[in-house]
């Protein structure tokens, strides 16, 4: 798609209002184009930092649509609404929504237009209307005052594709799916900065292409760390808690590698309200010699704080090539403080669970797991019995079936 950073088209898929065909093509244009993502995210910032103030409660479609063309009228005082069908008794939420409105639609008329750019407000990105998939993890390989600009962070627009693929109430179009990378290669790095909100939407479209179109998903619907993030660790004898947070940091010999470990860190907000949370993971000095990985299939940047939501969950699975007794700490930063998490030998199964997943989407993504492999893995997990598991375990021998049969 041909796509200028001053195409109207952007504001209204930031505002939610194209159909869902056009606005899943806007989201690939922007999710490929730096420039629009900047301009999206700038967008996004200024809607939502007006919302949050001002309290906007919804416009009627006729109210907002007299609202944008205001906005771009470069002498207009005056906004004439259509008259309302039904009268209401919520005067001044209508009232501070339209504000809300009329500055988002000037904004848009007089923002700064080429290299000059204006300073992005944003608000709390905290809200539960938050969806999948969202991005992965940034690993850190150069010294602060070393590193490039950091690349900007792509989980709003997935954000968005997602709300927009959901709407269609199916399986997606595989031109549709967000694109995903390749596992990234084993790094030596002395720390590895995690993303604070991680998807579970790849969980779902990885069991409707195999049970209802009976064929192996596409790359692109198989998220490894959104496959993992479906399967929650223990939530109390295995997990601490800090700063209104629960916070659990597991190790066990990994499933698919005789000398190296998995790691499962787990971050949830049962604090009653948002969190701003930053974390890492600091492998051993004995651990990072054979190298180290998040398992994920998605990019973005991890290195800044994020807003973790009220009752969300988020698990990221770490791979070290090297067993060591000593696998690294979880450093977890929020309300001003920092702790650090020692990794502990797991002796409950839900680690295994959430490896099992991980190889499954390994070998979906044929990036190092065979089908002997994954059986092996799958008959080792099998033998803990938990009901509770038996329908994922049962989707990958469905799977291993559908690909034995090419």
């Amino acid at each position: 798609m041909n796509l200028l950073p001053d195409d109207p088209r952007l504001s209204a898929w930031v505002l939610g209002e194209l159909p869902p065909d056009e606005a899943v093509a806007i989201g690939r244009a922007v999710a490929n184009d730096p420039a629009l993502l900047a301009q999206t995210e700038e967008l996004r910032g200024m809607s939502e930092f007006l919302t949050t103030s001002l309290a906007a409660s919804a416009l009627r479609p006729d109210q907002r649509e007299a609202v944008r063309r205001a906005g771009r009228a470069p002498a207009a005082n005056v906004v004439e609404f259509p008259a309302p069908r039904k009268a209401s008794r919520r005067v001044w939420p209508l009232v501070l929504g339209a504000a809300a409105a009329i500055v988002f639609g000037a904004y848009l008329n007089f923002r700064p237009q080429g290299g000059e750019r204006a300073v992005p407000v944003t608000g709390d990105a905290g809200s539960e209307t938050i969806l999948q998939p969202y991005p992965g993890p940034r690993i850190t390989t150069v010294p602060p005052a070393d590193r490039t600009k950091p690349a900007r962070d792509p989980g709003p627009v997935l954000d968005h594709m997602a709300r927009d693929l959901a709407q269609a109430h199916a399986l997606p179009e595989p031109s549709q799916l967000p694109a995903t990378i390749p596992l990234p290669a084993m790094r030596s790095d002395a720390e590895i900065d995690l993303p604070v909100l991680v998807g579970r939407a790849s969980y779902d479209w990885v069991r409707g292409w195999i049970r209802e179109k009976g064929q192996l998903p596409p790359k692109d619907a198989v998220r490894i760390e959104e496959l993992a993030n479906a399967f929650p660790l223990p939530a109390a004898e295995e997990t601490r808690e800090f700063a209104g947070l629960k916070i659990a940091c597991l190790s066990m010999a990994s499933p698919w590698s005789g000398a190296g470990r998995l790691v499962g860190v787990q971050i949830a907000n049962e604090s009653g309200q948002s969190r701003q949370v930053q974390w890492s993971f600091s492998p051993a000095a004995g651990a990072r010699q054979g190298g180290v990985r998040v398992l994920a299939s998605t990019g973005g940047s991890g290195d800044r704080a994020a807003t973790l939501p009220a009752g969300r969950r988020t698990l990221v699975l770490i791979e070290l090539a090297s067993a060591s007794d000593d696998a690294g700490d979880l450093v977890v930063s929020s309300s001003g403080r920092s702790k650090r998490f020692p990794a502990n030998e797991s002796k409950d199964p839900a680690l295994q669970q959430a490896g099992l997943v991980a190889a499954f989407g390994i070998w979906l993504r044929g990036e190092g797991i065979d089908d002997s492999r994954l059986t092996q893995i799958l008959a080792t997990a099998e033998k803990d019995n938990n009901p509770a598991w038996t329908d994922s375990r049962k989707l990958v021998r469905e799977a291993l079936d559908i690909a034995a049969k090419k």
